[in-house]
């Protein structure tokens, strides 16, 4: 608990690169050295990689860049084009540093064994023209891929599919009407028999079968509200989408105001909680009592509102003296979340987060922490960097119902129907106050409110547009990364509003992807209504209703 992973990396590289008897020692115990998802090794790794494969330096300290592989010694497979953690120091100018110290040509693996030949097709046409020939320092080569599955005969055909387009309304308009489409559309794939690769044949497609991709989590909440109200099992996975749901902020919440009676805010969000369920009425009614939101002196007030932080006063007290995950298990079994769960909708997915909590706290108890706060603290980091989280998704394979996942947390993964939301933003590519230069030693700082801040160093300016432009070039990769998870369907919203055009990843496809049609479908309105709710549309007593409630809708 002392040391962190990269701590013991530039510790492992500094013994290597200083102490020669211990560089000789680890060149004669490996004979050989294989670093496979090279795009994602840090540069020190690199470093180390380098030090023990390199010839002999002699005594002394040693500089890696200077020292050249014993032959055959190293061999290293990635790829570049899914470079994807920046912010591990993973980049393409590492890999193409130790590329030129192995002196020997690449050799490409160009032959895909998992999309049928139409996703691949498409792909190849999207990329070539957004990725190009790449530079070897922002932006890979782009290299094509080479099908093998060529697709059976199905309707709708197996292949690249699009889903919306430009909107003249506002951000939050499309996005609701993306997410509401998006219901529609899980619901029809598996209402209307779309078909997913089966050994030799093919089957019908379960909602198990659907991976929903999304960028950040800043639509999710619409989007369980979608999917709950139209009746779509799901799963979310990833561990940084988990975190921005409702159940863990309502727990998080009040762990908060178990933490700090002094944080009014938490202490209201707390009582009004699932965990306590005080409504807006009673807690006016306990502060015209003369009720205070503060559990160590909460005044004259009484009801379900006084009970509640009576509750909360306890767990503080007994805060010191518990381990974390031990109060917070007793705090959720105390407060019947578990049995709350089955009384709402999704009541597994929603065991499964306060489970996830507690797992979260245990850890952190395993490696030293002791203080409530500074889980919570560690805890909203997590929340606030989002894809910067090492993501681990958790399946649960007996149940059938949509996964839904970070892009990063999909990289290794494979799915047969793909459906990738969530493009109509324009990537955050905030570069913060302070850069630190990734191959030098150079820090490059800005203080002050504004664009360029009150005072810059000489070579911030610099700085902030070169991570601009590789903050770029690895959304472009992001992209990359989630079309290739696809075997039989790749599903592309498009949904973004006009003013944002193509500044967003929606808007660019659409732009790259105009000329040939020819590489994907789109999906109608009469797609997404699945057989059964078309049936139920035809019959006479619904159409009915229909027509009778039209004025009123």
């Amino acid at each position: 608990g002392k040391l962190e992973f990269h701590d013991l990396l530039v510790l492992a590289r500094d013994l290597l690169r200083d102490n020669a008897d211990a560089r000789h020692h680890f060149q004669q115990r490996f004979s050989h050295i294989l670093i496979d998802e090279f795009q994602d090794t840090d540069p020190i790794q690199a470093e180390i990689a380098v030090f023990i494969a390199g010839e002999d330096a002699g005594p002394g300290p040693a500089d890696w860049t200077n020292m050249k592989p014993v032959p055959g010694k190293l061999f290293v497979v990635g790829d570049p084009k899914q470079s994807i953690y920046r912010f591990r120091r993973a980049d393409i100018a590492a890999l193409e540093e130790v590329r030129g110290l192995l002196g020997s040509q690449a050799t490409y693996l160009e032959q895909n064994f998992r999309s049928q030949v139409p996703v691949l097709a498409w792909v190849n046409e999207l990329f070539q023209n957004w990725m190009g020939d790449g530079d070897g320092k922002l932006q890979a080569r782009y290299v094509p891929l080479t099908g093998r599955w060529e697709p059976p005969e199905a309707a709708p055909p197996m292949g690249v599919h699009c889903l919306g387009g430009v909107r003249d309304g506002k951000a939050a308009e499309v996005g609701q009407e993306e997410v509401q489409a998006l219901a529609a559309l899980l619901r029809a794939i598996k209402g209307n028999g779309w078909k997913a690769r089966d050994g030799d044949g093919v089957c019908d497609a379960r909602y198990q079968d659907i991976c929903l991709l999304l960028p950040s989590r800043a639509r999710l909440r619409a989007l369980e509200q979608a999917l709950g109200d139209a009746g779509v099992p799901y799963r979310v996975e990833s561990q940084s989408l988990v975190l921005g749901t409702q159940d863990v902020r309502e727990l998080l919440n009040c762990l908060r105001a178990i933490d700090s009676p002094a944080d009014q805010v938490a202490v209201v969000a707390a009582v009004r909680s699932s965990a306590f369920g005080c409504s807006d009425v009673e807690l006016l009614q306990f502060v015209e009592n003369g009720g205070r939101f503060d559990y160590i002196a909460p005044g004259a007030g009484d009801g379900p509102v006084r009970e509640a932080l009576e509750r909360l006063r306890y767990f503080h007290e007994q805060r010191p003296w518990r381990v974390i995950d031990d109060l917070i298990e007793e705090f959720v079994r105390e407060r019947q979340m578990v049995e709350a769960c089955f009384g709402r909708t999704r009541p597994r997915e929603r065991w499964r987060r306060l489970r996830f909590v507690i797992e979260r706290a245990r850890a952190f108890t395993q490696v030293g922490g002791s203080s409530l706060r500074a889980f919570l603290n560690w805890m909203e980091r997590q929340a606030k960097e989002g894809a910067r989280m090492v993501e681990i998704p958790v399946p649960e394979t007996d149940e059938d119902a949509v996964r839904i996942m970070t892009i990063h947390a999909s990289k290794g993964l494979e799915f047969p129907i793909v459906v990738l939301a969530g493009l109509g933003s324009k990537p955050n590519n905030s570069t913060g106050k302070v850069i630190a230069d990734r191959r030098g030693t150079a820090v490059e700082v800005s203080i002050g409110s504004g664009e360029q801040g009150v005072f810059c160093t000489a070579g911030y300016a610099d700085a902030k547009e070169r991570e601009k432009a590789a903050d770029e070039a690895e959304a472009v990769r992001l992209m990359y990364v989630a079309a290739t998870r696809a075997k039989d369907h790749l599903v592309v919203s498009l949904f973004h509003p006009r003013r944002v055009g193509r500044g967003c990843p929606a808007g660019k496809i659409a732009e790259l992807c105009r000329e040939r049609p020819d590489l994907w479908r789109e999906v109608g309105p009469d797609e997404l209504i699945s057989t059964p709710h078309r049936a139920a549309l035809r019959a006479p007593e619904t159409v009915a209703l229909g027509t009778a409630a039209a004025g009123r809708a």
